[in-house]
């Protein structure tokens, strides 16, 4: 079986990846690198920058497996659920920490990806 709904949801997840690595990765971690924090703060914020990344590559692999193959229901209500988690962070630091975070795709995006994969897999399993 394939969903395409779901497969959607694999390819707007990598496609946030690409993004969020080729073009805001230029923007936002030579900036931070020149700031003046110290070097364990701006390690950090590398090293949590790639995770987010590695993240959506595992949010997109486990939505294009749950779209393949039957009986994967609770795969892709786990990716589905990671993916709001997501959107739920982006929104609560916008509004917690700094509102210029809504100018990002942040708080839009995981939501999207969420939607999907909640339609998908309704329609994929019932």
């Amino acid at each position: 079986m394939r969903n395409r709904i779901l497969l959607t949801a694999a390819g707007l997840s990598a496609l946030v990846v690409v993004l969020h690595e080729v073009a805001g990765a230029p923007m936002v971690l030579p900036p931070l690198s020149e700031a003046g924090l110290p070097p364990e703060v701006v390690a950090l914020h590398h090293f949590s920058w790639h995770a987010g990344s590695v993240l959506g590559l595992l949010l997109a692999a486990l939505f294009f497996v749950a779209a393949r193959r039957d009986g994967m229901q609770v795969v892709a209500r786990v990716a589905t659920f990671a993916a709001c988690a997501l959107g739920a962070v982006a929104v609560s630091l916008a509004v917690t920490l700094s509102d210029a975070l809504w100018g990002t795709p942040a708080p839009y995006v995981w939501w999207a990806v969420g939607a999907l994969g909640a339609i998908g897999s309704r329609t994929s399993f019932e």
